[in-house]
């Protein structure tokens, strides 16, 4: 967008807390001065229910909601990986065979129960994996999908981006697995790179440090604090 943005609400605002920073920045916001970044908390009352151990999930990798792409609108890792499922995955050479699909439930609360909540982060603890692509600018912001992932205790086979360290603190290798990609950034189906996490130790261990980080840091007590020091140190 050429003009900036401008809105009486945001105007009026003495703060504008926010898990999408970068969106504001992208629409060249003439707020971005009073514009925090708040992401989200993940309800650590869930955990107990969701404590599958590690070993007994399936042994697969979980790709889950929006998949659209369309004239540089949507989530083109997502559709890519989306489209590459449905030729691959009764092919017992590829990894196809290791991903299942969940289409998005919708965001219509009375017919998504069942795939939506405490019963999505159940589906998700399942699993051994999940995979997380980001938007098409301007809104290839992080989002809760992130921690949600992780704080089921998969291994998030994430697409990379500096924000997942710039603005969650979350390291390649250390607490999630980068989606392979090409130059292009097309991703890239080695089986061999898949399952190596996927089936091996390496994997778990990238798993719980995954769990480890956004439980400490996201939860929300954490989150409390932090939106108490906020509101104390920016409001005058």
């Amino acid at each position: 967008m050429d003009k900036p943005v401008t809105d009486y609400r945001l105007q009026s605002a003495d703060l504008i807390l926010t898990p999408s920073r970068l969106f504001f920045e992208h629409q060249k916001s003439q707020y971005l001065d009073k514009t925090i970044q708040y992401f989200y908390c993940f309800n650590e009352n869930y955990l107990p229910e969701l404590a599958n151990k590690f070993q007994d999930r399936k042994q697969k990798i979980l790709l889950s909601g929006a998949n659209y792409y369309t004239n540089g609108v949507g989530y083109p890792i997502r559709n890519h990986i989306y489209g590459y499922w449905q030729k691959n995955k009764q092919n017992k050479d590829s990894i196809g065979e290791y991903i299942d699909y969940l289409s998005h439930p919708s965001y219509d609360r009375l017919l998504n129960g069942d795939k939506s909540g405490i019963n999505y982060y159940k589906i998700l603890a399942s699993y051994r994996g999940a995979f997380f692509g980001f938007a098409a600018a301007p809104q290839n912001y992080v989002l809760a999908k992130i921690i949600e992932i992780l704080s089921c205790g998969c291994i998030g086979f994430f697409e990379y981006s500096p924000l997942l360290e710039k603005d969650l603190g979350l390291i390649k290798f250390k607490h999630y697995v980068p989606i392979m990609v090409d130059e292009n950034n097309v991703p890239m189906y080695d089986r061999d790179y898949y399952l190596k996490y996927l089936l091996g130790s390496e994997g778990e261990k990238i798993a719980n440090e995954g769990y480890k980080y956004v439980i400490n840091k996201f939860n929300m007590k954490n989150k409390c604090d932090e939106l108490h020091n906020i509101l104390k140190t920016k409001i005058k």
